[in-house]
């Protein structure tokens, strides 16, 4: 290789031929300060090569600059996709809606995932790999939601069921719904939250716990009439369901079930004279190990059946210590919030009933006109941490609990379906669009009890609840770019390689 530059210190062009190909190159000294002394040094950067026809530098070309890496969660979509094949809830949904069923599902993710308002799905599905495989934006929703129909939703209704035979028991839980109406029936200028009681009847396997099929009822159900008509148009059940209340319901719907040969569980109010009267007869002796019971999230309670029994009416008490505390503390900030409100004459509708029962409004304004009635305060508190239900015997006290929680979380499930965010985006004050949406909570249903399911057979409840599964798996991302030839995935941590396992992943 042979050199020679131009100026005699050589501090600025140097030319280098390569003799092995001929080519010679450019370079340029480079005075910068040395890190060993004070002084300075020269570095060679090559700038190009000379055209051998031209004699011209040719001058390197420019880097391009290093592709930005694309970052997206899989953890969700590996995870729920796998529990949604296996129990063969993808193959129904793709059957029912050939053309919608990615969004449904994607869709269903979401909720599960989140627990937000459908309609700020974009930015979630930007960043989350889905079945849908591109970002929803408000336009497939609105799309989504007019093209699903009765005819579609039965025929789903009709496939799953067949994959999911078994004695069937039936909840009905009361949840309130956003209206754009308040109770006058006057269209609301500025919406609140307004909301009116609604209803909704989930079918269930006994034994699976997974969600069957589902009946919206646009009011609760007052009357043995009004249960009937819902198990009516439940006609494929077969056998007669154990029917699962949560509410104060009148004897007539009990021994209209009786007739239907239904067999049932009623939650009681702690303050009924049935709640008070069982609550009384175990109260000493509850607190036992023999009564103990281990719930599936790995909390602690105790149940019996030793209340009173007339008719043929079985009662079953449980009671827990922590829900005593957390029901205490509840129940005295409301006490001070609702005395707070009456001295000062600031009432809140929903909160009358509350008022009438642990207040005694004298003469007079202020403090001196507001007496708390201690007798009231005492009976709640006594009976703080109890839940009493009322069942004709096919029904175990561990069932018993646990489909009283079940329905719980049912009613907290489907509260979320119209709210002040979705409602006028999603136009869910008509009638089609507000089933199409249901349909799809009801789909976000099935795939968390999937995932109950699954947490529990691997003995997982108790180190993970389905969120804080979904939140560990979201954690799994697979990345592109940064010079990688093919795509990545990060590695997994021990956490997430056991819900993995648990899955069949």
């Amino acid at each position: 290789m042979s050199i020679r530059g131009t100026g005699t210190d050589m501090s600025s062009i140097v030319y280098l031929t390569n003799k092995k190909n001929g080519t010679t190159y450019v370079y340029v000294n480079e005075k910068v300060r040395s890190k060993t002394d004070d002084g300075y040094v020269y570095r060679r950067r090559c700038i190009g090569h000379i055209d051998p026809e031209t004699g011209e530098v040719v001058e390197n070309r420019a880097k391009a600059p290093q592709e930005e890496p694309a970052v997206v969660s899989v953890g969700i979509d590996l995870f729920l996709s796998k529990l949604s094949e296996d129990a063969g809830l993808t193959s129904a949904l793709r059957m029912a809606f050939p053309q919608d069923w990615r969004l449904i599902l994607t869709c269903a993710m979401y909720i599960l995932s989140e627990g937000a308002p459908l309609s700020f799905i974009d930015n979630w599905s930007d960043f989350n790999s889905t079945p849908f495989g591109r970002t929803v934006n408000q336009q497939d929703l609105e799309a989504l939601l007019s093209s699903i129909d009765s005819d579609a939703r039965e025929a789903f209704l009709r496939i799953w069921r067949k994959r999911n035979a078994g004695e069937p028991i039936v909840l009905f839980a009361d949840y309130p719904w956003y209206s754009e109406e308040d109770t006058s029936g006057s269209i609301v200028s500025s919406p609140g939250l307004n909301t009116v009681p609604s209803e909704i009847a989930v079918c269930f396997g006994r034994d699976s716990a997974i969600p069957v099929s589902y009946v919206w009822n646009s009011a609760p159900s007052k009357g043995p009439e009004d249960v009937r008509d819902t198990l009516d148009r439940m006609y494929w059940i077969g056998s007669k369901p154990v029917v699962v209340m949560g509410r104060t319901y009148p004897q007539s719907i009990i021994e209209g079930m009786k007739k239907m040969g239904c067999g049932y569980l009623i939650s009681l109010p702690n303050h009924s004279a049935s709640a008070r009267n069982a609550i009384t007869d175990v109260k000493d002796t509850i607190v036992d190990s023999s009564n103990l019971m281990t719930l599936p999230d790995g909390g602690h309670g105790f149940v019996t059946t030793h209340g009173r029994r007339q008719r043929g009416i079985r009662s079953i008490v449980y009671y827990n210590e922590e829900d005593a505390e957390r029901d205490m503390g509840m129940f005295f900030t409301q006490v001070d919030v609702c005395r707070y409100e009456l001295e000062n004459g600031t009432f809140v509708p929903t909160h009358v009933p509350f008022y009438s029962r642990f207040f005694r409004k004298q003469g007079g304004a202020g403090t001196a006109g507001v007496e708390v009635n201690s007798d009231k305060i005492m009976e709640y508190v006594s009976s703080a941490g109890y839940l009493v239900m009322q069942t004709d015997g096919r029904v175990s006290p561990e069932e018993a609990v646990n489909w009283n929680s079940r329905m719980s979380e049912c009613t907290l499930f489907f509260s979320k379906v119209r709210n002040p965010v979705d409602s006028p985006r999603l136009k869910l004050f008509s009638q089609h669009n507000y089933r199409s949406r249901l349909f799809v909570q009801f789909v976000a249903y099935i795939l968390y009890s999937l995932t109950v399911a699954n947490l529990t057979a691997g003995s997982l409840r108790k180190e993970f609840t389905v969120q804080s599964a979904l939140r560990e798996m979201a954690g799994l991302m697979h990345v592109t770019g940064m010079g990688y030839k093919k795509p990545r995935i990060t590695k997994s941590n021990y956490r997430q390689e056991i819900l993995m396992k648990n899955a069949g992943l």
